[in-house]
């Protein structure tokens, strides 16, 4: 039956090219779910399309038309609001400086913190696991009940200082976990996250 059905699946090129007209692509391209080559939905199915919650109809690229106009806003606030005799290049480069630190410095506060995070579960994890070894009749030994552990204090978390100090020590004993890449390739091939 497959079998049969098959040449049936199989498209040759006039005939992609012959349902990717003009009005093919606006079809396939510029609404969610479009079909190209198969008959149109009914309206139940069409209905059950924006009730299904396993389909995300939401636009994962930017049109051209959007990718221009930002670019034009981004020209346009240029040309109204930057002084070009005030941002001369040293100045430019102060600031760049400027936030590479504001940026290096959040980075490190981060990594403290999740340090520190990590530091009190495993002493909360060691505190309230179960320390008791008991033995049963055969002399095996039992393994220790866990006893419930409460939430942490994040009191800690409000001391910035304490944050940024675990961050240096961090920064100073790794710091490759501080580079940011924009290229992701150029990431994979340093082999960082």
């Amino acid at each position: 039956e497959l079998e049969a059905e098959a040449p049936l699946w199989l498209t040759t090129p006039e005939e992609v090219e012959a349902a990717l007209d003009k009005e093919g692509e606006q079809r396939l391209w510029a609404r969610p779910g479009g079909v190209v080559g198969a008959p149109n939905p009914t309206d139940d199915a069409e209905f059950w399309r924006y009730e299904a919650h396993t389909w995300d109809m939401s636009k994962t690229y930017i049109t051209p038309r959007e990718e221009l106009l930002r670019e034009l806003e981004e020209m346009s606030y240029v040309e109204a609001n930057v002084d070009e005799t005030y941002w001369t290049e040293e100045k430019l480069r102060e600031q760049k400086e400027l936030e590479d630190k504001a940026k290096l410095r959040a980075m490190v506060r981060e990594e403290g913190r999740k340090a520190l995070l990590m530091k009190q579960r495993r002493m909360m994890q060691d505190r309230y696991a179960g320390d008791k070894k008991e033995t049963d009749a055969n002399g095996l030994v039992k393994a220790p009940i866990p006893r419930p552990m409460p939430a942490p204090k994040l009191n800690f978390l409000a001391n910035y200082r304490a944050m940024e100090e675990e961050g240096v020590k961090i920064l100073k004993d790794d710091p490759t976990k501080f580079f940011r890449f924009e290229d992701e390739a150029v990431a994979k091939a340093a082999g960082a996250d």
